[in-house]
């Protein structure tokens, strides 16, 4: 590779500057307007990866500078950079209409965020879902900041070959080519939790992803400090093997808890996307025990009365469950920690009637931790109840459902023809309720 080709991000030509900012900020991922910068620096690659951290990493110091020399591009990243830094910084519904709201910030953990192609972390609806809660949350100004795990393969893609055959193929993700920066502490060094494994410490990496305004956290257990097995931990979404399908919600919820922690974040509510990760009610409830000095009965009620739990699948085969000696395997240190007995850690964790040594359902453990629920939509909340009586059991009820925030990005994620359509028929949604139904070229 020539010398020139070497130049980094931070050495853009004046001109550019900041463009390297636009590139890591998904809300940008889905302008039709920021679109046409990144197909002027790389159409080929720009077609094939949606990716504008990459596309501007595969531009050297000629491209750059030849580009700085083009006043109509120049012209179309100021207007971008302009807009974006107006919209950082302007107050948005939720600081005009909610300004005496007492929430100062929401934590909404989940496994999966579908934001945009070039962050293939997500599987389907319920990584959508997360992804539009957290482009809404920018669109309107709550203060949300979104927990999850970064994979090294992600979900599997789909290929068939001539026969017709489906195989499916576990493409590697390189975090230096996604929108993503590794999460630094307050020193500035880089974020690292530790969690403790049975005989073992397994230590996460943190990573950052931004959607305007709001922060999206990411843990990986891909450490070199890690062995081979706990390195893969975080390999692929979903894993078919129980015990790291457990390793993974252990992540999420103990270790993303841990995160805000690190972070000297506060948040106010706790909003679990499913039960994957329920074990972050614990972990809260743990740092309530230390803090106030209270116990453990006392504080899990504090976490609860803070936690609110969407539930998507109104099918009981579709909820994980677990071993109860694999729970105990890896929770038996923790359970110390929480001067709680295992039956009563357990207890949180068992269907009505359900034997000792049945299978740990994360439905009841999450809906006996969690004080509102929520389902995603008017026809789950007719279902669940039939086919969940743990929430019956636990005197819970769904009381509401919940949609995504799709409504107010349809004119920037559809075409622009289609998007110019949409934004006329949602416009006058703006005036109802903050739904800022975006311009098509936006």
């Amino acid at each position: 590779m020539p010398a020139d080709r070497a130049r980094n991000e931070s050495q853009l030509p004046p001109a550019l500057a900041g463009l390297d900012e636009l590139a890591l900020d998904l809300r940008w991922s889905s302008s039709h307007r920021a679109n046409r910068i990144w197909e002027r620096i790389n159409a080929e690659l720009w077609a094939a990866s949606r990716n504008p951290s990459s596309v501007l990493k595969s531009c050297g110091s000629l491209e750059l500078d030849l580009l700085a020399s083009d006043e109509s591009f120049c012209a179309l990243v100021r207007e971008c950079l302009e807009d974006r830094e107006r919209r950082l910084v302007e107050p948005m519904w939720f600081g005009r209409e909610r300004a005496a709201s007492p929430l100062r910030l929401a934590a909404y953990f989940s496994m999966e965020f579908g934001l945009s192609e070039a962050l293939p972390i997500y599987a389907g609806g319920l990584g959508v879902l997360a992804g539009d809660v957290l482009k809404a949350a920018n669109d309107l100004g709550v203060p949300v900041v979104g927990v999850g795990l970064l994979y090294q393969e992600g979900y599997f893609r789909q290929a068939l070959d001539a026969r017709g055959m489906q195989h499916e193929l576990y493409p590697a993700n390189d975090p230096s080519e996604m929108p993503i920066v590794r999460a630094r502490d307050l020193a500035g060094g880089f974020l690292r939790i530790p969690l403790e494994f049975p005989g073992r410490t397994v230590y996460l990496r943190a990573w950052l992803a931004k959607i305007g305004r709001v922060s999206l956290y990411l843990l990986d257990s891909n450490d070199p400090a890690n062995g081979a097995l706990d390195r893969g931990i975080t390999s692929q979404l979903y894993s078919a093997e129980p015990e790291v399908r457990w390793q993974q919600e252990l992540i999420l919820g103990l270790g993303g808890w841990r995160l805000m922690r690190a972070l000297h974040l506060d948040p106010d509510v706790l909003h679990l996307n499913e039960g994957h990760a329920a074990l972050a009610v614990l972990e809260r409830a743990r740092a309530i025990m230390e803090d106030a000095n209270v116990s453990f009965s006392v504080a899990l009620a504090v976490a609860r009365a803070g936690t609110i739990f969407t539930t998507h699948t109104p099918v009981a085969a579709a909820f994980d469950r677990f071993d109860p000696a694999l729970v105990v395997r890896y929770l038996g240190r923790y359970i110390g920690d929480l001067h709680a007995g295992v039956d009563d850690l357990l207890a949180l964790g068992r269907e009505p009637h359900g034997a000792p040594d049945c299978p740990h359902p994360k439905i009841a453990d999450v809906s006996s931790a969690t004080a509102r629920l929520a389902d995603v939509s008017k026809h789950t909340a007719v279902i669940i109840p039939r086919t969940q009586p743990a929430l019956h059991w636990l005197g819970l009820l769904l009381i509401s459902h919940l949609s995504s925030g799709v409504r107010r990005m349809l004119a920037r994620t559809l075409a622009s023809e289609l998007g110019q359509i949409a934004a006329s028929l949602f416009s006058a949604a703006e005036k109802e309720g903050g739904a800022l139904c975006a311009s098509s070229n936006r």
